[in-house]
């Protein structure tokens, strides 16, 4: 494998940018078209070794392109890998059909991702074409991409050893990209993201890998207490104990995991497994930030609470999951826009939908639903994710066993 070119033909955004992060990873060139059309105009300036295919797309659909492939002597013998959704058997009638030689179903992992094109490119090499009056196509030039053309953050680093080695702002460069980069290169550091309201995270980063994500002023669900709840046996009502108990000054010494490993509440474990959830929620949270700046500093020298943390985790698993909870709160906010907003319960909806059709946690949602409280508070006295409510919310809204309230008009 030697930079192989592979174009990703997908009407979504979340898919692209998560395909190419993950090939672009593992050596690929990667080029990208969000429709059949601009994909044969992308296909033909530069044949590729390979095509990922969304099936379902405006102006022509996967069978559309695999037609006008096939019609082309230059691509017409490149392989093709179907994109099908999970349960639409779109991609098992269509193998081995007008150039398509395997398929993939949507939500796939980035190992798997990887190895079908591997394999696929494995399997069908690429075949020398003649093009009538020109050179003979048997080679190019790997695609620009933002790990090939970025200079290297050392290399800027150099420029001002004190300051920050790359930063700018997130309305220019997204920050999925700028995680990439410095995974790609293997990076010791810290990124700082922080948003005009003065909120902010760092993200520790060891060879690449990220070691821990600290916040602050980004709301109390991204509190370790809460994660400690979900993954171990300690109970909130326990948690709120130890919190009031605690002394004033205990609040400056050791971290709060730590306290309740030596007070027998939690062990090691559970705090690690607590830590990694945190730490991913705080990146999801990062990636819906419109704007903000973020500067990345090189160092080997990270906060002492990122070395004892060691998470080591993998980026490109947690870009998969964040760019999937982007595109689920687009969908969510066409209906929860506004956290001050207030929802009221529809008793006869809930009667007749039934309480034991509901979820654990959508009954916990709906209790708190009373007319008064806010989106806000909900997330508050729920101690879940913003995230997770609204996805209740949302569920609720559409099954119509709550509506919005709507202040009074005056006449």
């Amino acid at each position: 494998m030697a930079g192989e070119l592979v174009l990703v033909i997908d009407d979504s955004p979340t898919i692209l940018k998560v395909v190419q992060l993950v090939l672009t990873k593992a050596g690929f060139s990667v080029d990208t078209a969000t429709d059949g059309e601009e994909g044969i105009a992308h296909a033909a300036r530069q044949r590729p070794d390979l095509i990922l295919l969304d099936f379902v797309m405006p102006k022509m659909n996967g069978y559309q392109v695999c037609r006008a492939l096939g019609e082309s002597e230059l691509l017409k013998d490149v392989p093709v890998v179907l994109m099908s959704a999970k349960g639409d058997q779109v991609g098992e009638r269509f193998v081995k059909v007008m150039g398509i030689v395997d398929y993939i179903t949507k939500p796939f992992s980035p190992e798997a991702i990887t190895a079908v094109v591997q394999h696929t490119i494995e399997k069908y090499p690429k075949k020398v074409v003649e093009q009538p009056g020109e050179k003979t196509f048997d080679g190019r030039e790997p695609l620009p991409t933002l790990r090939a053309e970025a200079p290297a953050v050392d290399a800027m680093a150099s420029a001002g050893e004190s300051g920050p080695a790359l930063q700018g702002n997130l309305r220019a460069i997204p920050l999925a990209e700028v995680l990439g980069l410095l995974a790609a290169q293997r990076q010791w550091g810290l990124l700082s993201v922080t948003r005009a309201d003065g909120a902010g995270v760092d993200v520790c980063f060891r060879a690449g890998r990220i070691e821990l994500a600290l916040a602050h002023g980004i709301g109390e669900e991204f509190l370790l207490g809460r994660y400690l709840v979900e993954v171990s046996t300690m109970s909130r009502q326990d948690l709120d104990l130890f919190l009031e108990g605690r002394q004033p000054s205990s609040r400056t010494g050791k971290p709060i995991g730590q306290q309740l490993v030596k007070m027998n509440y939690v062990n090691d474990g559970e705090v690690k497994e607590a830590l990694v959830r945190q730490t991913q929620e705080r990146i999801f949270e990062l990636l819906r930030w419109p704007s903000g700046k973020f500067a990345f500093t090189t160092t080997r020298e990270l906060p002492q609470l990122a070395l004892d943390a060691g998470l080591s985790l993998d980026l490109d698993g947690i870009l998969m999951e964040g760019f999937r909870r982007v595109d689920e709160w687009h969908l969510i906010e066409r209906e929860i826009d506004d956290f001050d907003a207030v929802f009221l319960r529809n008793e006869e909806a809930v009667q007749n939908v039934g309480r034991a059709r509901l979820t654990r946690e959508e009954l916990a949602v709906l209790e708190l639903v009373n007319g008064k409280n806010t989106v806000k508070d909900i997330v508050r006295q729920s101690r879940m994710a913003s995230f997770d409510v609204s996805k209740m919310l949302f569920r609720l809204l559409s099954i119509k066993v709550i509506r919005r309230r709507v202040a009074p008009v005056a006449v």
